[in-house]
Parts: C-alpha cells; sequence; structure tokens
C-alpha cells in the first residue's frame, strides 16, 4: 500500500504551486484536491480491512503510515463542510436559509439513502443479512449494513445544528458560530453516554472550527503570513505534543483541529495543481460511500484476496467507474427534485 502512497504524494508534490492571491485561498479546487487526497487515504485503509497485510518492508511502513493518519483524513471533509455552509448561510441570506432544509439536509440524506438501496440490493445477492433495526438505522448512518455510515450521520447533525442557530439568530453569525460550537460538545457527550464508537466522535470538532475559518479566514491568513514561522512552529509543537493522547476523544478533537488549522498554514503559502486530484475530489462523496461495494464483492467470493494490490487496484477502478455513474444519475435525480 505505501507504494500507492508514494504514488500519491509524488502527484501532489508535482502540482505544488507558490500562492499568489489570498482570494483563491480555500476555494473549491482547494477543498476539492485536499478531499480528494484524502479519500483515496480513506479508500486504502477501508481497504485492509478485507485481506491482511503481510510483515513485509512495504506493508509495515503502510501501517505506521497509517496509524500517523488515523482519523485525520475526515477532518478536511467536516471541516470544509462547516466553512461551506457558514459561508453560503452569509452570502445566501434568507434565500439560502430558506431552502436550506430541502436543499442542503434532505437532499444530503436522500443521496446517502440510494447509495443505502445499493447496499441492500448488493446483500441481496451476496446473501448477507441485517435485524430490521439495523436497516432503518442504517437510512439515517446510525447503523451499517456494509457501508460506511458514521460520517453522514455527524454531519447531519451538524448541519441541523447550523440551520437551527441561523433561524434563530439571523445574521449575528458570530453567536451562530458560539451555538453549533455548544452544540458540537453537547453532541459529543451524548454520543459518549449512549456509548457510540469513537469515530462518531473523535474529529467532529473539525465542523464548528469550519464555521469560525468562515467568520475569520482573512484574520487567520493575515496572522500566518505575519508570523510564518513562528505560527507553523506552534501548530507542529501543538501537533507533536498531542499526537500519543490522540485516544482520547477530546484530545483527538483538539488535534484535528490543529491539523486542519496546519492544512490552511499550507494553503496560506502553496496551492496543488492536480487534474486527478481534482476529479478525485469532484467524486470524493460517492467514492467515500461506494467503495466498500466492489470490496465486499471480492471479499464474499474470496476474489483476490491473496492478492492486495491487485485487490486494491480493481476495487478503486470499480469505485471510479460505480462512482462517476453514480454521480451522473444523482445529479440528474437532484435537478428534478430539488432544484
Amino acid at each position: 500500500m505505501i507504494i500507492v502512497i508514494i504514488f500519491v504524494v509524488v502527484i501532489t508534490l508535482m502540482g505544488i504551486r507558490v500562492r499568489v492571491s489570498n482570494d483563491t485561498i480555500l476555494s473549491k479546487q482547494d477543498t476539492n484536491i485536499m478531499n480528494g487526497i484524502f479519500v483515496i487515504f480513506i479508500f486504502l485503509s477501508h481497504s485492509t480491512q478485507y485481506f491482511v497485510l503481510g510483515n513485509s518492508l512495504l506493508d509495515s511502513l503502510y501501517k505506521h503510515f497509517q496509524n500517523f493518519h488515523n482519523q485525520w483524513v475526515v477532518t478536511t471533509f467536516l471541516a470544509f463542510s462547516g466553512y461551506g455552509v457558514m459561508s453560503q448561510i452569509k452570502r445566501g441570506g434568507k434565500i439560502y436559509i430558506k431552502k436550506y432544509p430541502k436543499n442542503r439536509i434532505l437532499k444530503t440524506l436522500f443521496n446517502f439513502d440510494i447509495a443505502i438501496l445499493l447496499y441492500l440490493v448488493l446483500n441481496l445477492l451476496i446473501k448477507e443479512k441485517y435485524s430490521t433495526l439495523t436497516i432503518l438505522g442504517s437510512f439515517i448512518g446510525i447503523t451499517s449494513i456494509g457501508n460506511s455510515n458514521w460520517y453522514i450521520f455527524a454531519i447531519l447533525i451538524m448541519y441541523i445544528f447550523s440551520y437551527m442557530v441561523a433561524v434563530l439568530f439571523k445574521e449575528d453569525y458570530q453567536k451562530q458560530a458560539n451555538i453549533v460550537s455548544i452544540a458540537t460538545i453537547f453532541y459529543i457527550i451524548v454520543m459518549q453516554i449512549i456509548d457510540m464508537p469513537s469515530r462518531f466522535i473523535s474529529t467532529i470538532c473539525c465542523y464548528p472550527l469550519g464555521v469560525w475559518l468562515s467568520l475569520y479566514k482573512n484574520n487567520i491568513i493575515n496572522l500566518f503570513k505575519r508570523k510564518k514561522i513562528i505560527s507553523l512552529f506552534v501548530l507542529a509543537i501543538l501537533l507533536t505534543i498531542t499526537y500519543k493522547l490522540r485516544y482520547n476523544d477530546y484530545i483527538m478533537n483538539f488535534a484535528s483541529c490543529i491539523f486542519v488549522l496546519a492544512i490552511v498554514w499550507f494553503h496560506t503559502f502553496f496551492e496543488i495543481k492536480s487534474n486527478i486530484l481534482q476529479f478525485i475530489g469532484q467524486h470524493a462523496f460517492s467514492i467515500f460511500i461506494l467503495q466498500r461495494i466492489p470490496m465486499q464483492i471480492f471479499k464474499k467470493y474470496g476474489v483476490l484476496v491473496e492478492q492486495p494490490y491487485v485487490f486494491v487496484g480493481v476495487s478503486f477502478i470499480i469505485t471510479i467507474i460505480i462512482s462517476v455513474g453514480f454521480d451522473w444519475a444523482i445529479g440528474r435525480i437532484d435537478k428534478k427534485i430539488f432544484s
């Protein structure tokens, strides 16, 4: 797997350019490419659940890399979602908020549920059975029928928080950010009380961080520009101090927010140009949701599980194909329902 990581790193390094304009920082291109990088890492991490990594040097190196990034690979998805939602609330005002329940919450849930239907069909074909309660819960992401689920449940809750505070506090964006942050802490406490897995909790604070980024982006960028070396040093020290303590959900949330700020620091001075990563980032949602379909089929019938690199390569190609088709079909459906 480490060979794939090296390939992604090489593509990324080849695409790095010095930033020439503040106006493009955290643009759609920036966020798509970063999410494209991380969705590849997520894909590789999930793929290792379907075969056994060996003890070779290459596999050992990948295990170390996987342990290093841990849940950090989802941090930008949460942070950029918070950033995007808050930015659109500021830009779109009452008109955007009025359409928000349908065009943001229900649309996300609808698209996810179409994918769930695909997993239900898959389970019928490979004769995998789940309880009725598990199947029902899977439609909101609280349970799984073989798909990745926790992120969708968490992001839907965050979207609801953003909508509620936008309705209650109108154009008081500072108060909106405050209440979303408090509500996120409440979410963490509730999820811990009902003993939900750590993945539902450990990076969720990146969403309110994204909200704050939308409000104070220029201030943060100017700080990084004025204190370029000092700010990088502080971020590096904080990541180093918290690295070994990430098993604690609260520390992991703090470390994840620092990790996102480190990425913002990078984007303050540099940008990445890559058609490949841009393409993957544009389809990141469907790649994230659908990637387990080919993996489950191969695992069920024992296909390629003894050849990890072939397993990963073929699974990735199939995932890209079905993701592009899924996005095309969903795009046409969404236009009729949500336009």
